[in-house]
């Protein structure tokens, strides 16, 4: 049967060609073929069979004195392409362009290549194609430190070996910034005859942090936390469903603090996550982040049978669980709730009690256990693999050079998070160094110097802020109604819902009376005199 007219795929060309290579070795094969018979019993004609048996050449091979580069040259080519994908510093389709041009002048070859050139041979060769570039930060692409990785896996795998570690008892925390305005969308559909078109996007900048845990058996902690940017829990940052499970807190900035994380471990995660067996220890995976460590932290932890573990600097993205397998559906399903809430109410900014339900509502649906089993399995974590981490695509070859010879290993002095002088994981029975203690300290109080200033900064913009609060509020309009303080919050202190939810319910009833009698009250001016 003749082949079809119709344009064909690259797929649908390589079956072609496969199906006539057969037909020729099948003629060849045989003293007297039938070559009308064997073309059409692979699909083909007898004249395209005459043609491969005379010596003709594929299509691609036939025209190849008429390409740019020849094929062994657009090879070698592409080769190089790939390579610079390997180093992250990935050529667009106007580099290929001059990568070429610079080939041809090279070889003293007086043609120009043209702007279409780079698609026409990607077609060629469909194992190469053009993707969308993703911004990764240097320090992630040059700061991994291969045999810092060989070193965590060792001790990891030790620390789980040594004190019998199942899943269910192994946990991994990470905090994510989520931004509660309207985030400008990054492909609609236009006016063909844009090149691009505007969208709306909220004024306000503020990100909230949340704060998970997952374990390696595939279950989630009990309190999501949020971390508001504000100075005090107020009513409208309290949602009013009961059934909602969460953990309220408040910082100046809206990040993750020391006090925040030790509060976190001690209220959330130590009561949350106990293990049916006391005696049975609980290993928690988190980033070598400075929050997460200190004396006071490490005792309440070995107290309640907790190993800490922090992973090797700049491998968050290729060994917390949460960023490879977790965070990422739940963001977009995040996003999706907020886009429709966008599209039904005139605003341009979430409320914060609402934050706390699309959030929930994402969690629920998306932080499922296939996809934390899928987080741990692909960061080698659980089953522990240290492969599934050093043959990543995301590391390069000069990781290997660049990182291991000038990065600092697990011993050096100068990191507060490497306990014992090797690796992240600090064991019960264990006490730190005395110069590691002395260094601890002066941190401390370097920290401590920091958080002044940053108090001496902050009074200072409360003026700022109160300044353009009006501004803001003509492109961010306030909730309705108005607020009140829940309670005070000091010292990273955290509350659950039920803790905050029944004194919050009270004063938005409390309001709601006042407005409705101020509302019924007649106004002064209707009054008439009638004596």
């Amino acid at each position: 049967m003749p082949p079809s007219k119709k344009k064909k795929t690259e797929e649908e060309k390589r079956e072609w060609e496969e199906s006539l290579q057969m037909a020729v070795i099948e003629s060849k094969s045989q003293t007297r073929p039938n070559n009308s018979k064997i073309a059409r019993k692979y699909g083909h004609y007898r004249s395209a069979l005459a043609y491969r048996l005379d010596g003709g050449l594929p299509r691609k091979q036939a025209h190849e004195s008429q390409q740019v580069l020849s094929g062994k040259q657009e090879i070698l080519f592409l080769r190089q392409v790939q390579a610079a994908d390997h180093e992250h510093v990935g050529l667009t389709a106007c580099e290929m362009q001059e990568f070429a041009q610079d080939i041809l002048d090279a070889l003293g070859i007086d043609h120009h290549v043209g702007d279409n050139w780079p698609y026409n041979m990607l077609e060629r060769h469909p194992w190469i194609r053009m993707l969308s570039g993703k911004p990764t930060d240097q320090n992630r692409t040059y700061g991994v430190s291969l045999a810092g990785i060989e070193v965590f896996f060792q001790r990891y795998e030790d620390a789980v070996t040594r004190y019998k570690v199942e899943a269910v008892n192994i946990w991994n925390m990470d905090e994510t910034g989520i931004f509660i305005h309207q985030i400008g969308k990054k492909r609609v559909a236009g006016d063909s005859s844009k090149k691009s078109t505007n969208v709306k996007s909220g004024n306000s900048k503020e990100i909230t942090t949340v704060v998970e845990a997952i374990s390696a058996a595939g279950e989630r902690i009990r309190y999501p936390l949020s971390i508001f940017k504000s100075k005090t829990l107020m009513t409208n940052q309290i949602s009013d469903d009961e059934k909602l499970e969460w953990a309220y807190a408040v910082s100046y900035k809206g990040w993750n603090t020391g006090d925040h994380f030790e509060q976190w471990v001690r209220k959330i995660f130590i009561p949350f996550t106990a293990p049916k067996n006391s005696q049975d220890y609980r290993i928690l995976i988190m980033d070598n982040h400075a929050t997460h460590y200190s004396e006071e932290l490490k005792s309440v932890l070995k107290d309640a049978r907790v190993i800490p573990i922090y992973l090797p600097p700049h491998c968050s993205h290729l060994m917390q669980p949460l960023d490879v397998g977790v965070f990422k559906p739940v963001k977009d399903h995040y996003r999706k709730l907020v886009a429709r809430y966008f599209d039904r109410h005139a605003t341009h900014v979430v409320p914060k009690d609402k934050f706390i339900e699309f959030w929930i509502g994402s969690r629920n649906l998306r932080m499922t256990k296939e996809n934390i089993s899928s987080g741990f399995r692909k960061s080698g974590l659980w089953p522990i693999d240290k492969q599934m981490v050093l043959e990543n695509p995301e590391l390069t070859k000069k990781n290997a050079i660049v990182s291991d010879e000038n990065a600092p290993l697990y011993d050096s002095s100068d990191s507060n998070l490497c306990i014992n002088g090797v690796s992240g994981v600090v064991y019960p029975e264990e006490s730190s160094k005395p110069t590691e203690r002395n260094i601890r300290a002066k941190e401390r109080v370097r920290n401590r110097e920091i958080q002044l200033r940053d108090q001496t900064i902050a009074q200072k913009d409360n003026i700022i802020r109160t300044l353009s609060r009006k501004l803001e509020s003509k492109e961010n309009p306030p909730s309705k109604g108005p607020k009140k303080k829940v309670c005070s919050m000091d010292n990273g202190e955290i509350k659950t819902s039920q803790e905050v939810q029944p004194r919050s319910k009270k004063l938005k009833q409390d309001m709601e009376k006042k407005m409705a009698k101020t509302q019924k009250r007649e106004p002064l001016g209707d009054k008439t005199n009638t004596s």
